[in-house]
């Protein structure tokens, strides 16, 4: 039972990256066509894309309690401060994207990620693990690997 749980996280991790990596690759295609969409139209446009899908997700997971208390019982000034934070986030992934690459966004969203757990650490008394210290290792060969000039190629 254990191998099918693990096959199944797998398979589950391998889809996901799979789906993000074509949306990301689908989305600066889009952004860099020239098809006459500004970046804000596009920003519209993936956001009626998805909230079909998150509404439903809501209300199967969440269905009564909305209907009793309302979509936006509990939502205070913390809650709007995330929820700004982060549409200020995806605006400013869509210029990254537009304006450099979708290599340089994945770059920048991991270093972030890693940036949170390190700062985690003394505030929160996070103790950090050897995978988190491989992540961070891999991250920074990876981003001194990108980074470095290419080696000039002679031909033979």
């Amino acid at each position: 039972d254990a191998r099918r749980v693990s096959a199944t996280g797998l398979a589950a991790v391998v889809a996901a990256a799979a789906s993000s990596g074509f949306a990301s690759v689908y989305f600066e295609k889009m952004l860099k066509s020239g098809g006459g969409a500004s970046l804000w139209v596009r920003n519209v446009q993936l956001g009626v894309f998805a909230l079909p899908a998150a509404a439903a997700t809501a209300l199967v997971q969440d269905g009564a309690a909305i209907r009793a208390r309302g979509a936006l019982a509990g939502f205070g000034a913390s809650a709007m401060g995330v929820v700004v934070l982060n549409a200020a986030g995806g605006l400013l992934v869509a210029a990254v994207v537009k304006y450099a690459d979708n290599l340089v966004k994945t770059f920048a969203t991991v270093i972030s990620i890693l940036l949170s757990a390190l700062v985690s650490i003394p505030l929160f008394g996070l103790v950090p693990s050897v995978g988190l210290a491989q992540g961070v290792a891999l991250v920074c060969v990876s981003v001194v690997l990108y980074a470095r000039p290419a080696a000039p190629v002679t031909p033979p």
